[in-house]
């Protein structure tokens, strides 16, 4: 009877090393170690220079608890085109030779002298721009500060054929209004109500309310405004600045847009 235990015991030991062994191998050509306890709790850092999993210098990828699944070697990437590798992938800079080693630390110590002459570059840059005299002309608009526009104030904003639908624009041109409180104010957006009807929605304050975004080129101050009717030479060379992207789809042409005028 106590043969027959033991004989039980044994082949359920079998049994489970055999389902451990398929779990790991099917595990890992999943592309994945076996999850279990020492596998889940084993933290970055903790094979570095040894497997690639859980080395310090692996990054970017695909990660799983802490692990690198697949990424590549940040240490060897500025040296050598195959940096990429998998959880299980033998450490490539313990295959280099004294040779290869002391080449990889030229190559950082160039990259070093390289950084340095950037960072005296882009030092000088700031120097110069902190030298240099500019005068009082309106900020780029995605420079503009959330609360730019305040309710009250007065604006002026440019209506063009394409930015509405057929037969609902009645005024084309910069259009005089007043900022009000509406839809995301000091958050993005600008509500307005114009002076007098610009579109046919009669239903949104007779024709004269509208809005924009914070960021938009066609909607300014009042005093901006007037600022480049003084500088007509400034406006389309700051508007083309600004016009950088589509305005949620919409492309508008610099040269088509009236220059501001008293």
């Amino acid at each position: 009877m106590e043969e027959a235990w033991d004989e039980f015991n044994q082949t359920v030991k079998n049994t489970s090393d055999a389902v451990r062994d398929l779990s790991k191998a099917m595990s890992e050509t999943m592309g994945e170690p076996l999850w279990d306890d020492e596998t889940r709790s084993r933290k970055h850092g903790s094979t570095t220079f040894e497997t690639c999993g859980w080395c310090v210098y692996t990054s970017t990828g695909t990660w799983k608890y802490d692990c690198c699944l697949d990424g590549c070697c940040n240490l060897l990437s500025s040296y050598h085109p195959n940096c990429d590798v998998k959880w299980g992938t033998k450490c490539f800079i313990k295959n280099l030779g004294q040779k290869d080693i002391e080449d990889f630390i030229r190559s950082k110590e160039c990259q070093i002298v390289s950084e340095r002459k950037a960072i005296a570059r882009t030092e000088s840059e700031i120097q110069i721009l902190k030298e240099l005299t500019v005068d009082d002309c309106p900020p780029l608009p995605h420079n503009r500060e959330c609360d730019h526009f305040n309710i009250g104030d007065r604006v002026m904003n440019y209506a063009a054929k394409k930015m509405f639908a057929e037969h609902c624009c009645l005024r084309l041109g910069w259009i005089s209004g007043t900022v009000v409180d509406g839809y995301r104010h000091h958050d993005g957006c600008v509500s307005f109500i114009a002076d007098e009807p610009f579109h046919a929605n009669y239903e949104y304050e007779q024709g004269k309310g509208s809005g924009s975004g914070v960021s938009i080129p066609f909607i300014l101050l009042e005093s901006e405004y007037k600022w480049f009717a003084s500088h007509p030479d400034r406006f389309l060379p700051w508007l083309k600045l600004a016009c950088v992207h589509d305005f949620n789809g919409l492309k508008i042409v610099p040269e088509s847009v009236e220059t501001p005028h008293v």
